[in-house]
């Protein structure tokens, strides 16, 4: 299992996979720039479709309250055979959730992040994800902050320290 990125580099992750779609709710996409939502969207429903195909488990993280995962996101899910479903009632996909027993279940080391508020859900997501040791990969094109958020540019910096971030990638084999 590989990850190649859009400038052809190859980041190679550990064995044992797994993704984390996180927040990809109507409520929260709205907030989005219709054109960088269209290519968030379409970036993501790649990684998922790879996942379907190369058999990697896939947990979708919704938060509590806020809806359904978008129709385009669920429509590629449902092909996925290692899909697991979880609500959220913090920002941190971890705190409250199975999130982590889950993944020690599948055997997961390394995660591929993916989803909505880069700068609060997803950032806290990878932090709890880093201090239970997992590694982290996170294309920049399945993240996004609503509008002009102030913390974007903070929040990718902290990505690149921490883990692997890069502007696009697929799984391949």
């Amino acid at each position: 299992m590989r990850i190649i990125c859009d400038d052809e580099r190859e980041i190679v992750p550990p064995d044992n996979v797994g993704v984390v779609l996180i927040d990809m709710q109507r409520l929260f996409t709205e907030s989005i720039e219709a054109r960088k939502r269209e290519l968030m969207i379409s970036a993501q429903g790649q990684i998922v479709r790879s996942c379907a195909t190369l058999d990697i488990p896939l947990v979708v993280l919704e938060y509590d309250g806020y809806g359904q995962t978008i129709r385009p996101l669920v429509d590629e899910i449902t092909k996925v055979p290692s899909t697991i479903l979880l609500i959220k009632t913090f920002d941190d996909g971890f705190m409250g959730t199975r999130l982590h027993e889950v993944l020690q279940g599948l055997g997961v080391k390394s995660l591929v992040l993916m989803g909505i508020n880069a700068s609060y859900c997803v950032l806290s997501t990878a932090s709890s994800a880093i201090g239970l040791g997992y590694k982290i990969f996170v294309p920049k094109s399945t993240i996004a902050d609503p509008g002009m958020h102030s913390e974007t540019a903070r929040s990718i910096r902290w990505y690149q320290a921490n883990g692997t971030l890069f502007h696009h990638g697929v799984l391949a084999i």
